[in-house]
C-alpha cells in the first residue's frame, strides 16, 4: 500500500491507524503471514468519502462552473501537460 502511494510504510501505517480509530476503515489479519493486514473501508468510511466528493464536485462548480467549454478544454489540456511534467508520464 505505502508503495503505491508513494509513502512510508510507518506514515501509511499511522494513516491506517487514525483512520481505523475514526471507524472509517476497518483491519483484518492474513491466516498466513502474521505481517500482512487487509484494509477495508467500513459504511462510517463510505459515508464521509461520499460527503467529501460531494463537497469537491461542489467546490469544482464553484470555481469552474462560469468557465466556457473552450476554457475548460484548455485547462484540461493543461493540467494533463503538468501531470506528465511531474510525473515523467507514469500512471498509478
Amino acid at each position: 500500500m505505502a508503495a503505491s502511494l508513494g509513502q512510508a510504510p510507518c506514515s501509511v501505517t499511522q494513516i491506517v491507524e487514525g483512520l481505523e480509530r475514526l471507524g472509517m476503515v476497518a483491519r483484518t489479519g492474513d491466516p498466513e503471514d502474521r505481517r500482512r493486514k487487509t484494509v477495508s473501508v467500513t459504511e462510517t468510511g463510505r459515508t464521509v468519502l461520499r460527503a467529501a466528493e460531494e463537497a469537491g464536485t461542489h467546490i469544482l462548480r464553484q470555481y469552474f462552473g462560469r468557465l466556457e467549454p473552450q476554457q475548460l478544454a484548455t485547462l484540461d489540456t493543461l493540467l494533463a501537460h503538468l501531470d506528465i511534467a511531474l510525473t515523467g508520464g507514469k500512471t498509478g
